[in-house]
């Protein structure tokens, strides 16, 4: 398995510099807040790919491009956050498949291998936006700094991804799992970013004061609990 294929490089390749830069910084962008913002990296690419094919269908369908593409657009990015886990099911399916089918080819169970695979990805959900979006963002990083620095050094890019096949596949799934740590460390520093604010305004209390806000918080907790509805009973 090919994780940077030179066919695709050759296409990509051929972009032009300030497309490729835009792309590795996406990849970027991708790679350090996939789980973070995934719900906006999935409504805009959802957005964009159902733009581009309403574009499509709709000059193939003799109905103004702009219109069909604008309203295709507007119904998947709409629809989008309703089919995160459906499109997580679907994901984890075909990376499954492909998986089986390339590491194990002597077992011919497709549809047994999408379902474990698509329920798996919904059942830890978490754990399979950050592998994703963390090769995700590898990839994109990948085929685009390889194509820059083929136009800003002396390095043959298309030899390297022909030749090299291990060591990108190897470049690719290592800065994948670290993609994962830094994502998790960064979620987890997220959460806890009120805990640590609040400790850190205690931290500059007196002992008295300190006590004084824990009374006063206690006391304050009697009034409201004082109020409360009874239940009926």
């Amino acid at each position: 398995m090919q994780l940077i294929a030179p066919d695709i490089f050759d296409e990509l390749s051929r972009l032009s510099t300030g497309a490729c830069i835009i792309g590795f910084v996406a990849g970027l962008l991708v790679w350090l807040t996939g789980w973070w913002q995934h719900r906006f990296w999935v409504v805009a690419s959802l957005t964009a790919v159902a733009g581009i094919l309403g574009l499509q269908s709709g000059k193939a369908n003799g109905v103004q491009p702009l219109v069909a593409g604008l309203l295709a657009a507007l119904g998947a990015g709409y629809l989008a956050l309703e089919l995160a886990r459906v499109l997580a099911f679907a994901g984890g399916g075909a990376v499954t498949g492909l998986l089986v089918r390339t590491f194990m080819p002597t077992l011919h169970e497709p549809l047994l291998a999408f379902l474990a695979g698509g329920l798996l990805a919904v059942l830890l959900f978490r754990l399979w936006m950050l592998a994703l979006t963390s090769l995700v963002g590898m990839l994109v990083m990948g085929y685009t700094g390889l194509a820059l620095l083929g136009r800003w050094t002396l390095m043959d890019s298309m030899a390297v991804v022909t030749v090299n096949i291990g060591l990108l596949n190897g470049v690719v799934i290592g800065g994948m799992v670290v993609g994962i740590l830094v994502q998790g460390k960064f979620d987890h520093w997220k959460k806890h970013r009120g805990t640590r604010m609040k400790e850190k305004v205690l931290a500059g209390f007196s002992e008295d004061e300190r006590t004084a806000l824990k009374k006063a918080s206690s006391k304050k907790g009697g009034v409201l609990k004082f109020f409360k509805p009874k239940k009926a009973g």
